[in-house]
């Protein structure tokens, strides 16, 4: 599992100061994008070397209790499954005293820049995503 934290901004908030429901996955996302930062394989990594893209192909949200604007928030990421051309992410978005306010789960997809086609994921990529394994946490494929 990795681990972000990161206060709620007014201009992700609704006018009564609760967190708009689509930011949810933003966060998800940049727990995502920090954590490949972290681990050597970063977007700007990706995107500048032009042979695949990792696009959501499926994504979902389960609410739970709302986040308000400067709550700190925890953000859990954990992999679901790890497959040779996709990947599973489960993340969890709390409240500082350990509440869970939303869980977000995205499918991703390696896909070939070249033929717009699923590819094998690289090593690279899969090692980043590896890290996030932690015991009695299977890898499928």
């Amino acid at each position: 599992m990795y681990v972000y934290t990161r206060r709620i901004a007014l201009h992700e908030a609704d006018p009564a100061g609760v967190l708009f429901f689509g930011r949810y996955f933003a966060l998800a996302h940049d727990a995502y994008e920090n954590m490949l930062w972290e681990q050597g394989c970063s977007a700007a990594d990706i995107l500048a070397g032009e042979t695949f893209v990792v696009p959501v192909v499926h994504a979902e949200a389960d609410y739970k209790a709302p986040l308000r604007v400067g709550e700190l928030t925890v953000i859990g990421l954990h992999l679901e499954e790890l497959r040779s051309r996709t990947f599973r992410l489960r993340t969890e978005l709390c409240t500082e005293d350990g509440t869970t306010a939303c869980i977000v789960r995205t499918t991703h997809c390696c896909v070939s820049t070249a033929t717009k086609r699923p590819t094998a994921m690289p090593k690279p990529l899969r090692d980043a995503l590896a890290s996030l394994v932690e015991a009695g946490e299977a890898e499928a494929d």
